[in-house]
């Protein structure tokens, strides 16, 4: 009898507990409430809740030799657990190692919050913490170079590259990576290739702006830049250093080393892009052929196909580049500012 009553007792505490969950609802710190799809951000206060006490776990996962692991970042036993998201990441031999997920162009880092009564778990929530920092933004540049003529080149010294970077407040350094060889690059190199890197310490020139510069540069050269801070690194950002060159004469040098290029002899009224105002004019002996415009990021913003006069009055302030293409090559590219 006593070991029935023991055992509907034992059933009924289980199915007490397993009625116990997190709530949807969060408190931040500021009184506002959220759910499990707000992504955390490291000055957060918030709280969770559940209907009873129970042991509380805060854990997040980081990398390790072997497969994803986690630590316990905060426990407590209580009807919630509030803290404080960069007290909890206080965690100084992990940090650099917490997991992270690219997420189109977003990364976050990975946790959960765990709801348990002794060894059964009642409840396990993911969460999603943005710690480390945006990917750096291109916002102005300034490139010094003489032009080899004889040698196709930027001179035996190179140019000087100052970008200006857009970069979250927490931004500590810079990483600039480049492939393992240089020369005139018309593809992307595979990632594997880039392993030649440099650090930039930031010094702000203004609230999230930062210069870089970089020296010995040639034209054609592919680099990846990342901001980092102390809790990781962005997603990098690929540039390529012909894309800062403005002058359309080099442009029309460079262009005509593409492999890839046409190797027909020109024809006698030679086509070209000529850019007035909000306006692209396409001249010259030219048939089928397409302008394609592309931010200094590589992102194109416009595709038009036999069109000789181009509105583009629509596009924002900037520097851009146009292909000219036909036969899917390009054979003229101008840059321009507006």
């Amino acid at each position: 009898m006593k070991k029935t009553a023991l055992t509907i007792i034992g059933m009924l505490l289980g199915l007490y507990c397993s009625s116990q969950h997190i709530s949807d609802e969060i408190t931040l710190g500021n009184g506002d409430i959220v759910d499990f799809s707000y992504i955390f951000k490291p000055n957060d206060s918030c709280t969770f809740h559940s209907d009873e006490k129970c042991d509380w776990k805060f854990c997040i996962y980081y990398w390790n030799s072997k497969s994803d692991d986690f630590i316990i970042a905060d426990q407590a036993y209580s009807n919630n657990i509030s803290f404080q998201i960069s007290d909890i990441l206080q965690l100084e031999k992990h940090i650099g190692y917490f997991k992270i997920i690219d997420i189109e162009d977003k990364r976050y880092t990975v946790g959960y919050i765990e709801l348990s009564k002794g060894d059964s778990v009642l409840d396990k929530r993911d969460i999603y913490m943005q710690l480390t920092p945006s990917q750096p933004k291109v916002i102005d540049f300034k490139f010094d170079y003489d032009y080899d003529w004889d040698y196709d080149d930027l001179g035996i010294d190179g140019g000087i590259l100052e970008l200006t970077l857009e970069i979250d407040d927490d931004v500590e350094r810079i990483f600039m990576i480049c492939p393992d060889f240089y020369g005139h690059l018309f593809q992307k190199p595979d990632d594997d290739r880039f392993f030649f890197g440099e650090y930039h310490t930031v010094n702000k020139i203004a609230p999230r702006k930062t210069t870089i510069t970089i020296d010995r540069v040639e034209w054609g050269i592919f680099m990846k830049l990342s901001a980092i801070n102390r809790y990781g690194t962005s997603q990098s950002l690929i540039v390529n250093t012909t894309d800062f060159i403005t002058d359309p004469k080099v442009l029309e040098r460079i262009n005509s080393l593409n492999p890839n290029a046409s190797i027909d002899s020109e024809p006698l009224n030679e086509p070209e892009i000529i850019y007035s105002r909000d306006e692209l004019n396409v001249n010259g002996e030219i048939n089928d052929f397409k302008i394609e415009i592309y931010n200094i990021v590589g992102h194109k913003l416009l595709d038009n196909q036999n069109e000789r006069m181009i509105d583009i009055s629509g596009l924002p302030s900037g520097v851009f580049v146009v292909l000219l293409k036909t036969d899917n090559q390009i054979i003229k590219t101008l840059k321009i500012s507006r």
